[in-house]
């Protein structure tokens, strides 16, 4: 596809554009397979659960709690709901990107390569999977596929715009149009904000039964914390702070999560098999 390049000579640009449309496609296309509404094969239904949780929180106080207790107040839902709309306007707009992108290629090179001209149409239908998931299943709470493809995004981005840079840098190239470079670094940028909104998303939302002024206190924070908190560990942090100026009572330490606790973990078991 790249000539005589190897899959892993980044000095090509060839080869780099090639990771930069593959890599979040390494995630899109299994997850969409999965998703359809068919029985996935063995594998995908394995590299879906990657995705999701063995037992939700949702699920475990169900199995522990009277129903009526855990429903979650609408207004939080509801003012979470706007994060659907960038996702899926932000989804929208890089795939019209990528296709025009792909259009103005195939109109303007004297020679068309098909390798180049899927491209983008691969990175087109990378974003368009983020704008579908966003409507079909708008998130509340932190989705995690989605995360995973604007991580690896931005890696691609910066896999293309880096080397350009390189390039230039070494004098073994010259730097693309300015239009090219700004639309390169407007995509990182963009796909880092995406990534910004992600990361403040939280895990869980606390049902009714769960007073907010107890979360951190004599709640665990663990199910309620932002993503990038959970990611850095730092919902911990106050505890180890509290340990660091006295000896940790049992009062002092979090109940347990719904999700560890032997009652749901064992009826769910007892459901899958």
């Amino acid at each position: 596809m790249c000539g005589n390049s190897g899959p892993f000579n980044f000095e090509d640009a060839c080869v780099r554009s090639s990771w930069s449309a593959v890599l979040a496609l390494l995630v899109v296309l299994p997850l969409s397979i999965a998703y359809l509404p068919v029985q996935p094969p063995g594998a995908l239904k394995k590299f879906k659960a990657a995705f999701t949780t063995y037992l939700t929180l949702d699920e475990a106080e169900a199995l522990n709690f009277p129903p009526q207790e855990l429903s979650v107040e609408e207004p939080q839902i509801a003012a979470l709901r706007w994060r659907t709309l960038v996702f899926t306007f932000t989804g929208l707009l890089q795939t019209i990107g990528w296709i025009a992108s792909a259009v103005l290629y195939f109109l303007s090179a004297d020679q068309v390569n098909a390798w180049t001209l899927t491209q983008p149409l691969l990175a087109a239908f990378s974003w368009l999977y983020t704008a579908v998931r966003a409507v079909a299943s708008p998130p509340i709470t932190a989705p995690y596929d989605l995360f995973s493809v604007y991580v690896l995004q931005v890696a691609g981005g910066i896999l293309i715009l880096g080397g350009h840079l390189f390039d230039s840098a070494v004098g073994v190239g010259t730097l693309p149009p300015t239009p090219v470079l700004m639309a390169l670094s407007v995509n990182i940028l963009v796909v880092f904000v995406l990534l910004y909104v992600t990361v403040q998303m939280p895990i869980n939302l606390p049902s009714r039964r769960v007073k907010k002024e107890d979360i951190g206190h004599s709640v665990s924070p663990e199910d309620y914390t932002k993503l990038l908190g959970w990611l850095t560990f730092s919902w911990v942090y106050p505890l180890v702070k509290l340990g660091k100026v006295k000896t940790l009572n049992d009062n002092d330490i979090w109940r347990l999560s719904p999700t560890m606790q032997s009652r749901a973990v064992f009826l769910k078991f007892r459901g899958t098999m």
